[in-house]
Formats: structure tokens, sequence, C-alpha cells
């Protein structure tokens, strides 16, 4: 538990723990890899200037990138009303989506005593309800992009979506 965030099961953290599940083989595999990580990096910033440009005022929200700092984009979190729903009509797209850190630090198990309870941050909850990954792996293309695109816009505009 500790080597994986303190979690038994992904993303309910019961003890404080770290991010060190890395062992040997993955290790010698990204070893190999690193000599492309720049280029990796280079590619999901272009991805997400693709989704900036044609999402930034459909869905709720998009990532902001301070003047002072970069962003390498991991994750490509957008923020929506109804994300159930919102991931529902993606699926019937065909186009696969996230939900990354449901649960706010706060409310952990592993946080239980510092007195946090539901309410107590709700800007901070109402985010984690409402947050959702889009598609983003340096290798995606132009073409997959515009299907994501198009699929969020299009269920917008049919208000099958009430983003």
């Amino acid at each position: 538990m500790l080597r994986d965030h303190g979690s038994r099961i992904r993303y309910k953290h019961e003890i404080l723990g770290v991010n060190s599940r890395l062992d040997e083989l993955q290790a010698a595999v990204l070893r190999v890899k690193l000599r492309y990580l720049e280029q990796w990096n280079a590619a999901r910033q272009a991805h997400a200037q693709v989704y900036k440009l044609h999402l930034e005022n459909i869905v709720e929200t998009i990532p902001i990138i301070r003047s002072w700092g970069t962003h390498v984009y991991c994750y490509y979190v957008v923020r929506v009303q109804d994300r159930d729903h919102f991931r529902k009509v993606l699926e019937e797209e065909g186009i696969a989506t996230g939900i990354h850190y449901p649960i706010p630090v706060h409310l952990q198990p592993a946080c239980i005593h510092y007195s946090f309870e539901r309410g107590s941050l709700p800007v901070t909850e109402a985010v984690a309800e409402n947050i959702v990954s889009l598609p983003m792996y340096a290798e995606l293309t132009a073409e997959q992009l515009q299907v994501v695109i198009n699929a969020i816009k299009k269920n917008i505009v049919l208000g099958v979506s009430s983003v």
C-alpha cells in the first residue's frame, strides 16, 4: 500500500503513501523510451492547443496555462455539468474518457485525522464530481482529435449533453 499512494483500491487512499510502483522491468523499458520524452511532450502540448481552440467555449472549463509555466498534459481534463451523461454519449461515439482522482484528498480515509467533512470544501467537491479526462497521448492523430471534438460539439449542440 505504501508504494501505491496508500491504496489497495484505486483512488481510495487508506494511508498516506507514495508513487513507487516502478519495478526493474518497467525501469528498463522507460530508460529506452526516455529519449522520446521531449518529442512526446511537444506532441501532447500540440494536441492540447487543438482541444483548446475547439472546446474553449464549448465545455465549462479547460486547462489553464499560466505565463510562468508549462504543461505536459499527462491528462487533458475538462469540466462539464453532467459528467456521467457526457461520458456515456462519448462512449456511444466510440470515444473513451476517464475520471482521475474522483475523491478529493480531504475526503480520503488517509486524511480523516484532518477532520474535514463532506461539504467543508464545496468547490473542490463540485469540481471532483464534474471533471473528465479526454483522450490524450502523443500518438493521437489529427483525425482522432477531430473525432473527439466533433462528437463533443455535435452532442452539445443537439442538447444531448447538458454541458
